[in-house]
């Protein structure tokens, strides 16, 4: 009979040049990120029963913009715009939420295909 000797899993591992254990966690991936913001300014935005979403926007369109643009179609309640992974800039979304579904209505009838900060918002 022929013996054989079974060497354990991590010398295997460490002869063929794998690791033997995973990498340790750095971090969440930017999507995930991504993600959440996108989560949280739709829950702060547009679960508002008069909620809009603003698409198309400048890259250096801030809050503030977005604010007094819709303001002068009645009292905005929120306004939130995505940002990206270093928050500072604009992904080119957002939301807002007026106070009545008919300042909702002259808002996006007014401001649907304008130019707002060099692009047409939608």
């Amino acid at each position: 009979m022929t013996s054989f000797t079974l060497s354990s899993t991590t010398d295997q591992a460490d002869t063929m040049g794998v690791p033997s254990s995973p990498p340790p966690y750095t971090g969440r991936p930017q999507i995930v990120d991504d993600v959440v913001q996108f989560q949280q300014a739709l829950l702060a935005s547009s679960h508002h029963p008069n909620g809009l979403f603003v698409g198309n926007l400048s890259f250096f369109c801030q809050e503030s913009d977005l604010f007094k643009l819709f303001s002068t179609f009645g009292l905005v309640e929120c306004c939130r715009i995505v940002l990206n992974d270093s928050r500072t800039k604009s992904l080119m979304y957002g939301f807002v939420g007026m106070s009545t579904h008919e300042a909702a209505m002259n808002a996006t009838l007014a401001l649907d295909n304008k130019m707002f900060m060099g692009r047409n918002m939608k």
